[in-house]
């Protein structure tokens, strides 16, 4: 996962940075390989930087002290059975957290968004045998994490690093 999101990082990093949106990330090192199609995982994470990004771009309330601080922050870690990832922002929080993987649930107005994105990633972590969950930061911000079983028998055609 590190390399993949490397890649897609380096990939939106200037188009996030001209809407004055910094991303960072931290990306454990000796996160192991999960097993799965790597084109599939780049189109969920894609989704998730995209509803990050509409999320701080809807944001209307400056920071505490006048100047909005626009981030997204991609973690990256694991434990002996998954790698866990979580994609947070610094744009408004979830209304409903419980409802933001349904499909066509959206907070945009009509024509800004379908309401499927999140709902895509839900479909695709599923399809890796994995979990994805959704929660509001505190005083502001949004988080959603996936969690994706390692792979203890790397193969080389289906690993994703």
């Amino acid at each position: 996962m590190g390399s993949l999101i490397r890649e897609l990082a380096e990939a939106c990093e200037a188009k996030l940075a001209a809407r004055g949106v910094r991303l960072t990330m931290q990306v454990a090192e000796d996160a192991p390989a999960v097993r799965g199609s790597r084109d599939r995982l780049r189109q969920m994470l894609e989704h998730l930087l995209n509803n990050a990004a509409q999320a701080i771009g809807a944001a209307e309330q400056p920071g505490g002290d006048g100047l909005r601080d626009d981030a997204i922050r991609i973690t990256v870690g694991h434990d002996a059975r998954a790698v866990q990832m979580i994609v947070s922002d610094t744009g408004p929080r979830f209304r409903e957290p419980g409802r933001v993987f349904d499909l066509f649930y959206t907070t945009q107005a009509p024509g800004d968004g379908d309401g499927l994105g999140l709902s895509i990633c839900y479909g695709i972590v599923r399809e890796h045998g994995g979990e994805i969950s959704a929660f509001n930061l505190h005083p502001q911000g949004a988080a959603v994490v996936v969690e994706l079983p390692i792979d203890k028998v790397v193969r080389e055609e289906t690993r994703v690093a």
